[in-house]
């Protein structure tokens, strides 16, 4: 279980998790409440542990997540069903996207939180690797970006997937896709454009790019 990996990792350096839980499952003691009021049920910690949340484009994000499945599983839906799936409360079993993120902006002043977009990774890499380095305290010298940018390519990444062992029970080479931003929707009817546009009204109280970006 990940939770027993996570035990057995070693204390006297940070520690790096990657999960898709929703901000509301993520274990309280992650929470710092020192500056920003959340319901009581969160506790107050020091700011020791740091919570980046990379938000994508929907329509770019589930379109990845359906290759990879659409991969692995035999006899799987199309397109068009997996998207409505994103959004129905009923089959989403980590939460519809707009409540997963949602969760986590309701809590994004708090002072161990951090927005990160994924289209300014692609777009404007080296200010936002800064921009993260900075909120982690661990600031970066301009060879260090400069390293960073050069391991972060599509051919250094596919080389060291290369030296690990195969995607066991995956049936695939390599699930690492090339990540374009804004590309997905060329492939997207019209009903399906309509239904990310109606559920992105979902989030109108907040500032959330893709309210503007999808049209």
């Amino acid at each position: 279980m990940g939770y027993q990996v996570v035990a057995e990792l070693p204390t006297d350096r940070p520690r790096v998790l990657y999960t898709h839980l929703p901000a509301t499952h993520v274990p309280k003691s992650f929470w710092n409440t020192d500056e920003v009021k959340v319901p009581d049920e969160y506790y107050s910690y020091p700011c020791e542990r740091f919570i980046i949340y990379v938000i994508r484009n929907p329509i770019d994000g589930i379109k990845s997540g359906f290759k990879l499945d659409s991969n692995i599983f035999s006899d799987f839906p199309p397109f068009s069903t997996y998207l409505k799936m994103h959004f129905d409360p009923k089959q989403a079993h980590l939460g519809t996207w707009i409540n997963h993120v949602r969760s986590f902006w309701e809590r994004r002043n708090l002072k161990n939180v951090l927005f990160v977009y994924y289209e300014d990774l692609k777009e404007s890499f080296q200010p936002t690797v800064a921009s993260i380095a900075n909120f982690l305290e661990r600031p970066l010298s301009q060879g260090q970006l400069d390293w960073v940018q050069e391991r972060s390519t599509l051919e250094v990444m596919r080389a060291i997937q290369a030296q690990c062992p195969p995607n066991k029970g995956t049936g695939l080479e390599t699930i690492i896709d090339r990540g374009l931003s804004n590309e997905a929707i060329k492939e997207c009817s019209d009903e399906d454009v309509a239904l990310v546009k109606s559920q992105l009204q979902k989030l109108a109280d907040t500032d959330i790019r893709y309210l503007k970006e999808i049209q």
